[in-house]
């Protein structure tokens, strides 16, 4: 084996730990929006507010809390996992002669510099969305468990 192939198997390697943090980032934020609307459809099934109604949103709030946390490291892992990768690639690419990547992802940025339809959409960072899904359901978990200790006394 020769520098080219061990930095290749090396790149393989970072870019599959790199999408395994990934893919359980999407499974955790998407098992709490499931369990988070079971819950809250549970509170709301019936009229009247019992300690069992506050045990659930207790629960939901520790969860999205604990998942919110936890997709946050997910995703640092993931970045930091990611970057290796592109350093590993961008080495591999020097060896042959092949632009890095970096140059050839400005270029590419500049063909779409000039689409300016929609700015707005495209300056959102898929993270930052799900990330502020993943809070804003913590926040209103926090929300209805005050609601409810309020209203059961």
């Amino acid at each position: 084996m020769n520098r080219s192939d061990i930095l290749l198997e090396f790149a393989k390697i970072e870019h599959e730990e790199a999408r395994r943090y990934e893919n359980q980032r999407e499974r955790l934020l998407g098992l709490s929006f499931v369990a988070t609307g079971a819950i809250l459809a549970a509170i709301y099934s019936d009229v009247s507010t019992t300690s069992f109604d506050v045990l659930l949103a207790g629960i939901a709030t520790v969860l999205n809390l604990f998942v919110s946390v936890t997709s946050l490291k997910f995703y640092l892992a993931f970045k930091r996992r990611y970057e290796r990768y592109r350093v590993l690639r961008s080495e591999i690419d020097k060896e042959f002669g092949i632009p890095s990547l970096e140059e050839l992802m400005n270029k590419a940025d500049e063909i779409d510099r000039g689409k300016d339809r929609y700015r707005l959409v495209e300056g959102l960072k898929i993270h930052s969305i799900w990330s502020t899904l993943s809070w804003l359901m913590a926040i209103i978990s926090v929300a209805v468990l005050i609601w409810l200790i309020l209203d059961l006394t």
